[in-house]
Parts: C-alpha cells; sequence; structure tokens
C-alpha cells in the first residue's frame, strides 16, 4: 500500500466553533436544532498545520469530513513518486464521501492547502441516522456527494486533453467557475494559493511545463499570480486554449 503521507499534527482551532462550522457547512444548515445538538458532542473540529492531511491514502474510513476554513486538495502519489491532484474543496464541500459510506479505506489523501485550514469531522453512525430521518438532509447530502462525483468524472476529460496550455486553462476556468471572486472591471479572483507544482500535479505535467504555461499566460495578460491565488483577466483567451486552439504562441 502506499501512503501518500504521514499524518501531520492537528490542534483544535480557538476561532471555529460547531455553531461557526454550522454557519460553513450547508449539510448541518438544513438539519433541525435537535438534530444539530444530536451531532455536537461528537463532532471534532481540526485546524490543520499547513500541508497537513485530513486524512492518509489507505486510511480506514470512519467519519464524514467536511472542509469549514481555507482549501483542501484530494490527491494520490502515482508509481513513479509524483502526485497527482484530483480535485480541491473548499468551504463547506464535503470530502470523499464514498469511502466512508462504504466503510471502506481511503482512496486518495486529503491534504490542507496553506495556513488556517479547518475541518470538521462527524462519525459515519450518527450522520446516517439523520440521514434515514431527515428527507432534506439527505437530499442535501447526496446532491453534494453527486455534484463531486461527477467533478472528479470531468477531471478525468481534464487530465486526458492534449497540450499542457490546454490542461491548464481548462483548470483554471474550472477554478474560476468552481470558486471565483468577482474582482475589478471583469476579472476574475481565485482565491486558492497554489504552487507551479500543485498546477503540475493538477494538470498532470511537470514543474517546467507549467512554469512556460503560467508565464505565457502572464505576458498576454491573461492570468496574473497573486500571493493568495490568481486573477483571470481573459477568460475568452483561456476558453479558446480549452477549446484546444492554440494561441499562446501568436
Amino acid at each position: 500500500m502506499m501512503d501518500v503521507m504521514p499524518r501531520v499534527a492537528r490542534a483544535t482551532p480557538t476561532d471555529v466553533t460547531f455553531d461557526v462550522a454550522t454557519r460553513q457547512v450547508p449539510f448541518l444548515q438544513v438539519l433541525t436544532p435537535q438534530q444539530r445538538e444530536r451531532l455536537r458532542p461528537v463532532a471534532v473540529i481540526h485546524l490543520l498545520d499547513p500541508a497537513g492531511t485530513v486524512w492518509a491514502l489507505d486510511e480506514p474510513a470512519h467519519d464524514f469530513s467536511f472542509v469549514v476554513r481555507g482549501h483542501v486538495k484530494l490527491l494520490r502519489r502515482r508509481e513513479d513518486g509524483r502526485d497527482v491532484i484530483l480535485d480541491i474543496r473548499g468551504p463547506g464541500d464535503l470530502l470523499c464521501a464514498g469511502a466512508v459510506a462504504a466503510a471502506a479505506p481511503y482512496c486518495c489523501a486529503a491534504q490542507a492547502i496553506g495556513k488556517d485550514v479547518v475541518s470538521l469531522s462527524l462519525p459515519r453512525q450518527e450522520v446516517q441516522e439523520i440521514l434515514d430521518e431527515c428527507a432534506p438532509a439527505a437530499a442535501m447530502f447526496f446532491r453534494h456527494a453527486t455534484t463531486h462525483e461527477m467533478r472528479l468524472t470531468d477531471r478525468i476529460v481534464e487530465l486526458a486533453s492534449g497540450q499542457v496550455e490546454q490542461r491548464i486553462a481548462a483548470l483554471l476556468l474550472r477554478l474560476a467557475d468552481q470558486l471565483g471572486l468577482p474582482g475589478v472591471r471583469r476579472d476574475i479572483r481565485i482565491p486558492v494559493k497554489l504552487s507551479r507544482q500543485d498546477l503540475a500535479d493538477l494538470c498532470g505535467t511537470t514543474l517546467e511545463s507549467a512554469i512556460r504555461t503560467m508565464t505565457t499566460f502572464a505576458r498576454v495578460k491573461a492570468v496574473t499570480t497573486l500571493s493568495d491565488g490568481f486573477v483571470v483577466s481573459n477568460r475568452q483567451y483561456l476558453e479558446s486554449l480549452a477549446r484546444g486552439h492554440s494561441r499562446s504562441r501568436s
């Protein structure tokens, strides 16, 4: 079995309570007050160290986990030692529910992106009991799980795309749609700090190719890299590349 990374020490955040987590996690919001109180004593909130893990590959899956603050990446290590990032999840998102529901080992690792990332874990048995009795909660839960499964299917298409610039353009467009915030004029800000190595891991390419592609995107003023994310200034340019029309060398 491959262990992507060791478990990193975690702490309990002083500024994130169960009530704060409830305001961030849609699943908790649709529960009745009585149902939330049943979960309160068994809920575990973790402040992850930078690059710390929520869980490791092949670890037994006992708890349903949600992102409360920050972003988490799901990843696997290839046989050649390189990591492939499967998806990025943000505040409110459910993490890898399939393994927990099936009582199977995790098929990937979940790792914090940057600092101040907070996760919430809820035991499988207590959550399943509430899902059995609360139709709105069950609908919300399975809608989230299905959405994430569909996103992973899109990732397969993304990774199978031809040129590196096409894959990175498609990735940035997806992140803009998934996590983007309005910027100045018609810019879109992606508030996720990703290194060039992260971009390479997300797109199944080398660090050098990711650097070269992002340098080109900056030169044509399509994408600007910030200390805490990216700004997409020319969506049309990225859309053209994502469709397979090579324009970066023109």
